[in-house]
C-alpha cells in the first residue's frame, strides 16, 4: 500500500466511545414481597437513575474492584401479578442490570428494590434479554484526515 495510509478505528478506540453506548434490555423479575401498581409507578418516576456499581460479586474473580457510576436512562414497568414484574430498562452501557435489580448485596445503589421500597434481597431477576444496542461504529469524525 505505498502512498497511502490506511485507517485503523481498532478496538483501541473503543473504550472512549462506549460511554456513548447505550442497551435496552428486558427483565422478568420477581419480589418476594407484595408489589402494587403505586409502587412501580413511584420508581418510574425517579429515572434518569444515576446509579454507582461496585464490582459485582459474581465477577469480582476477573474484574477490578472499583466503584462506576452508571446512567438507568429510560425504565418502564409491567405488573405481571402480585409477585412478578417486567422490566423494559434502557441503560448506559456497562451497567451491570442483573444487579441493579437485586441490589448485589447493598453493592449496587440505588437497587430496584430500594426503588420500590422492599429490602435488598427482596427482588430478583428470572430472565434478562437484550433487545437493542444503541452505538454508532466506527465513529463519526468531526473532521475529515488531511495531509499537512
Amino acid at each position: 500500500m505505498a502512498g497511502r495510509l490506511p485507517l485503523n478505528y481498532g478496538t483501541a478506540a473503543l473504550p472512549i466511545h462506549s460511554r456513548e453506548k447505550r442497551k435496552h434490555y428486558v427483565a422478568y423479575c420477581y419480589s418476594t414481597l407484595p408489589i402494587s401498581d403505586e409502587m412501580l409507578s413511584n420508581a418510574m418516576k425517579q429515572v434518569p437513575i444515576q446509579l454507582i456499581q461496585k464490582t459485582p460479586v459474581r465477577v469480582l474473580k476477573r474484574r477490578a474492584l472499583l466503584d462506576r457510576p452508571r446512567t438507568v436512562y429510560s425504565m418502564d414497568i409491567l405488573r405481571v401479578d402480585s409477585h412478578h414484574f417486567l422490566l423494559r430498562i434502557e441503560t448506559q452501557a456497562g451497567t451491570y442490570v442483573k444487579e441493579f435489580v437485586h441490589g448485589d448485596f447493598g453493592r449496587t445503589r440505588p437497587s430496584m428494590a430500594e426503588l420500590l421500597g422492599v429490602s435488598e434481597g427482596e427482588v430478583d431477576i428470572l430472565d434478562l434479554d437484550v433487545e437493542k444496542v444503541e452505538f454508532e461504529w466506527p465513529p463519526v469524525k468531526s473532521t475529515a484526515p488531511s495531509f499537512r
